[in-house]
């Protein structure tokens, strides 16, 4: 999905240039490669990992690896 998200970032970033809104259409495009290079990196991390990399696993492995304690000191 975000590979489609930036191509439509980048699509309406003609309309807006043409609307008057160059600086608008600026931070579209740098939002869209924005995206691409954090799809690559999560890619990357992927592959080193060997396993997709979701929030549920993510919170699973940090809640399994130390113990969290609650405000004021008490488990």
């Amino acid at each position: 999905m975000s590979k489609a998200l930036a191509r439509e970032l980048r699509e309406n970033c003609v309309y807006l240039r043409e609307g008057g809104w160059r600086n608008t259409a600026i931070l579209m495009r740098l939002a869209a490669d924005e995206i691409d290079r954090l799809e690559a990196r999560v890619t990357e991390l992927e592959k080193s990992h060997g396993e997709p990399q979701t929030v549920p696993g993510l919170l699973t492995r940090v809640g399994s690896s130390r113990k969290l304690r609650r405000y004021g000191g008490r488990a």
